[in-house]
């Protein structure tokens, strides 16, 4: 079985028409949870989401860590919110 590439997720997820899929939180446009979730679905059933425990930090802000794996692929990224 030939293994995913990088640029074949990109590829597949960078066309998919967004439009009336995301909302504005804190002047940052997001894609609707359920909407990635069901993207996600359809073309990468085999994916895998790990939430980390969100962190607080003394002046209030939080951050969150995220990882998203599909088979031999993954990327980790953190959000960090006032």
């Amino acid at each position: 079985m030939k293994e995913l590439t990088y640029k074949e997720v990109y590829d597949t997820l960078s066309v998919i028409d967004l439009t009336g899929k995301t909302e504005v939180k804190n002047g940052f446009t997001y894609l609707a949870n359920a909407h990635g979730i069901a993207i996600m679905n359809e073309h990468y059933p085999q994916h895998h989401i790990t939430w980390g425990m969100p962190k607080t930090f003394e002046d209030g802000t939080v951050e969150i860590y995220c990882k998203v794996t599909i088979d031999n692929l993954y990327k980790e990224m953190f959000l960090k919110m006032p």
